[in-house]
């Protein structure tokens, strides 16, 4: 056992063994500290207004989150006192905004802990391939799971890779193509060729929820309201600490996890929009790797067919030229760990009918794959 997997070894081990034109105070979906709100325009102009009346509520001190931005609109997370701030200008510039319904659409799917017996189940049956960790416990103690797929073959020296899912709870089609991904992979070892070179041959872990309470609330947010994809070290801010104390409970499980594993590429999977996004997301410029990682982005969505959109006709974007965001950790895992990371928006619906979720997986898991299969030797 290699330095780091002794110091990692010290974490609980799981499974070794087999253990309208306003904003109506109905049209927001009210979680406890922020309103997610949807807005809709038809011009560039109102598009640009918004970025403005964004730009200019912020340096007012407001709690903004602007996400899945397109050529149509936007998402919003917002304070709940700029609601009517909000209206109003909605109002003067005639953009519709309006609730997000698909959270309605939950019931099948299931629980974190449903989530964490299922990797128990996969160590139980599959032993020699998979051993489960506690990375740490989320803000309401649920542990936050990773699975190590991996043969016993030359264990020290093989390359890491990892895939992260529902850091955004309310983000769901990741988690559950991860949970499939290692069933697929667990029970074609040593029948297929191809997966078997890669479980033999790649270090990998998988991280299906690092969000479970927020999973369990269908909230993008963890249980204290903050988002984690907002709450990771940046370089380009005066956040640039690259130390877990004082941040969200699951941001600093992670935080450790990575100081611990050199990956050399990873992605997390998100949902909202459907396509892979790049770095830099914080920043203007060309990310150091830009040819490698645009070469792991464009081979990525090609390998999906719906991808490719009038939205984004390559199936690839930029993060930043898409929207900016800062305290994400696509960024952060490049800039102090040089792990190469991918943002991956699997589906437009965010809850999409949890029949749906198996043909996501057809059509997705040729690309996570082949994405793994970047880091063999």
């Amino acid at each position: 056992m290699g330095i780091n997997l002794f110091i990692f070894g010290v974490m609980l081990l799981f499974g070794q063994a087999g253990v309208a034109q306003s904003v109506p105070p109905d049209a927001v979906a009210k979680t406890d500290l922020w309103l997610n709100v949807q807005l809709r325009w038809d011009t560039s102009l109102q598009s640009q207004a918004f970025q403005f009346w964004v730009n200019q509520q912020k340096q007012l001190g407001g709690r903004i989150i602007v996400d899945h931005v397109q050529s149509r609109g936007a998402e919003l997370y917002l304070d709940p006192v700029l609601q009517n701030t909000l209206a109003q200008w909605s109002q003067d510039q005639g953009v519709l905004t309006f609730e997000p319904g698909e959270s309605l659409v939950t019931a099948n799917y299931p629980k974190s802990a449903e989530i964490r017996a299922k990797q128990v189940g996969f160590a139980k049956a599959y032993p020699t391939l998979v051993r489960n960790f506690n990375l740490g416990a989320s803000e309401k103690g649920q542990p936050i799971l990773a699975s190590r797929i991996t043969s016993q073959k030359n264990l020290d020296t093989k390359p890491k890779f990892k895939y992260i899912a529902n850091m955004h709870g309310d983000e769901i089609v990741g988690r559950e193509l991860l949970i499939l991904f290692m069933g697929y992979l667990v029970k074609n070892y040593g029948k297929n060729q191809r997966i078997t070179r890669l479980l033999d041959g790649v270090d990998l872990w998988l991280v299906p929820t690092m969000n479970p309470d927020g999973a369990d609330m269908r909230s993008r947010f963890n249980a204290k309201g903050k988002d984690l994809n907002r709450s990771f070290p940046d370089f380009t801010t005066n956040d640039t600490n690259n130390t877990p104390a004082g941040r969200p409970a699951e941001v600093m499980a992670i935080m450790k996890f990575q100081a611990m594993m050199p990956f050399k590429l990873s992605a997390n999977f998100h949902g909202g929009a459907e396509v892979v996004n790049y770095p830099w997301d914080t920043m203007p410029g060309d990310h150091p790797e830009k040819i490698k990682v645009i070469q792991a982005s464009q081979a990525y969505a090609d390998r999906v067919d719906y991808f490719k959109s009038p939205e984004f006709p390559l199936g690839i974007v930029n993060g930043y030229a898409w929207y900016e965001v800062d305290g994400g950790m696509q960024d952060w895992s490049w800039y102090w760990h040089k792990d190469l990371q991918l943002t991956i928006e699997l589906s437009q619906e965010k809850w999409p009918p949890y029949e749906k979720v198996s043909e996501y997986f057809k059509q997705n898991v040729q690309a996570m794959v082949e994405l793994v299969e970047r880091v063999l030797p």
